[in-house]
């Protein structure tokens, strides 16, 4: 069965309902659920920090808005996947390209996440999309499975790892200028990744031809939409890959549910 997930990065703190209630309402009344990409401890130094950024002083858990976690609970078409754990980039080091130290801030993150929310949280979304192997085998080891850009881009000495080499290769060279997300799920024995498209203003025409391409695969779609840069082109357009979807026969999951 193919498959329709949609992300949305950045949930934190500094959220409200509201925002999610604005670009959302009428895809949840739709039967669709969303998963929320969602910041364990945000701080205002934070490149996803909604006003102008601060220095760094102190780090906002996502337990502590009461307002938005009642909201999520609430509501049975929202699932929270873990995004990062702070989100904060130093000097031009995205969180989860860091070679070192993110084996505590996962479990952390992933704790808070599951404490506030009253949900098991099995997917990863990094910021940025960008993995270092520290951070793949940090995540491995909180039991995570990884939400991507468009296809793999990591190599771990692992034979899994050799036949997903392959694949990439294979299918970049299929598709030699502007590829299309791989469209099958890849298992990698510790972990399996998902791959997904960027919703922006000006790439419906692409996007189509993405979902078609996945169609004829018979494979899994996901879009990735950010709640705090949303726009009124980008709603338009996301409700335009949804009908899309409908017409071409995908089946709307939560992102979890692609690695089932």
């Amino acid at each position: 069965m193919k498959k329709f997930a949609i992300r949305d990065d950045d949930l934190n703190y500094f959220s409200a309902p509201a925002d999610i209630k604005r670009w959302y309402s009428d895809i949840f009344e739709q039967n669709i659920s969303v998963g929320f990409a969602t910041i364990p401890f945000v701080t205002t130094a934070s490149d996803t920090y909604p006003r102008d950024r601060k220095k760094l002083t102190r780090k906002y858990p996502i337990s502590k808005n009461k307002e938005l976690v009642e909201y999520v609970k609430s509501n049975d078409k929202l699932e929270i996947l873990q995004h990062g754990c702070t989100h904060f980039t130093i000097g031009s080091v995205f969180e989860y390209a860091k070679t070192s130290g993110l084996m505590e801030d996962t479990t952390r993150g992933k704790q808070e996440l599951e404490s506030a929310f009253d949900q098991e949280v099995t997917t990863f979304v990094a910021p940025h999309d960008t993995f270092s192997n520290h951070a793949i085998k940090a995540t491995e080891a909180t039991g995570l499975h990884l939400l991507r850009g468009r296809g793999s881009k990591n190599f771990l000495p692992r034979s899994e790892y050799v036949t997903g080499f392959l694949k990439m290769v294979g299918h970049k060279l299929a598709h030699p200028y502007k590829h299309p997300p791989y469209p099958h799920v890849l298992d990698f024995d510790k972990h399996k990744e998902a791959y997904c498209c960027r919703l922006r203003d000006d790439n419906l025409d692409r996007l189509k031809k993405d979902l078609h391409y996945v169609a004829k695969k018979n494979g899994d779609f996901v879009i990735t939409a950010h709640i705090h840069h949303f726009n009124e082109v980008r709603k338009k357009n996301l409700g335009a890959l949804i009908r899309l979807a409908k017409e071409l026969g995908f089946e709307f999951v939560r992102p979890s549910e692609l690695f089932n």
